[in-house]
This record gives C-alpha cells, structure tokens and sequence, in this order.
C-alpha cells in the first residue's frame, strides 16, 4: 500500500499560481513537481471556509458554509483508510473540522503542528515508519498559504511591498515549503511509494 501524504496550502488562488499561467513565478517547485504529476485545472474548494473545505475534503460530502447538513451516510476519508490500516498523522487543524454527523471523524490520530513546520513532526512521522514498517501512512499537512495575518520580513518581499506583491511573496514562500516537505519524504525514502496530493 501506498503512503499518502496531503498537503493544503491555505487561502491560495489558482490565478496566482505560476503552475497555472500567472505572469509571478510564485510556484517554481510546483512547476517543477507537476512536470511528472496530475494536475487539476477545474478544481474548486467547496467553501470559503478552511475547516469545512477540509471537512469535504476528508468526506466527499459537499459542505459548502453550513456544516452538519449533510444527510449521506457515507464512510470518510478516514474510516476507508483505518480500513486499510493506515497509521495517521494529522495536522492540528484537523481539531477545528465541523464533519458531519456529530462524531469526530478522524480521531485517535498523531497530531502534528499547524503548518507542519516543526521539525519534531518529521521525527513523528519517521517514527511511525520504524515502529511498523509494514503500515502506509496517511499525513495530512497544512501550510498557511497565501492566509492572514500577512507578515514577512523584507527580504521576503520578492515582488514588492503593495498588498498583492506581499500575497505573491506568500505563495513563493509555500512553495518553498512545499518543496522543503518533499525533500524531507524524499530523506525518509518513501517518495517513490507515496501519493502526493
């Protein structure tokens, strides 16, 4: 079984991508990795709302801002992979999710940080590898995108100083992250047995 590793980038417009044409090279690594990957050009979140477009994310079901309508009765993203057993390691967001239904839907996880720029999260995660090398993992991580509160330090101003020069500069900055996460699964060696989305 695969590994898998999720990773969200919060409050990021397609438009402002560079992956999709934007005039900024705000996403080089991106670029780069959807060379060899599957890229989506119609794709929408179903809410203005990080906690329930993640809760559709994890569910299938369409949210949109009104958590808790949903009248499927249909197994998550979680319940089909502790079917597969999955061991979890999930991004601290993952507490503020309003699924549906009122059971927490991914529970009994290893939390890891918010952005998941921590670096006791990588020893987690390689800690679940070694402790059961036989079960795939299921990561999901969350970087803080293009979100408020908009702060960066002057060198990190690549674009210039208006408030969508420093939104761009946001987005080149996850996308170092970005490349800094494949990078670290590349270390764990598992990159070539890993889903990445």
């Amino acid at each position: 079984m695969p590994h898998i590793f999720i990773i969200v980038a919060d409050a990021v417009y397609a438009q402002h991508l560079s992956v999709y044409g934007y005039y900024r090279n705000t996403s080089p690594n991106l670029n780069e990795f959807s060379k060899k990957s599957i890229t989506f050009d119609n794709f929408y979140s179903t809410s203005s709302a990080t906690s329930q477009g993640v809760a559709s994310l994890f569910t299938g079901y369409y949210i949109g801002n009104y958590p808790n309508q949903a009248k499927e009765n249909r197994g998550s993203l979680c319940q089909t992979l502790k079917l597969k057993n999955y061991t979890f390691l999930l991004s601290e967001l993952i507490k503020t999710i309003s699924f549906p239904k009122e059971r927490r839907q991914c529970e009994n996880t290893i939390l890891l940080s918010y952005s998941g720029t921590d670096e006791n999260d990588w020893v987690k995660i390689k800690s679940s590898l070694n402790n059961d090398s036989n079960k795939p993992l299921f990561v999901y991580l969350h970087i803080k995108g293009g979100h408020d509160p908009w702060i960066l330090n002057d060198e990190e101003k690549i674009f210039g100083k208006n408030k969508i020069d420093i939104y761009d500069a946001l987005l080149h900055k996850s996308d170092r992250q970005f490349l800094i996460f494949l990078e670290k699964i590349k270390k764990l060696g598992i990159y070539e047995n890993s889903i990445i989305i």
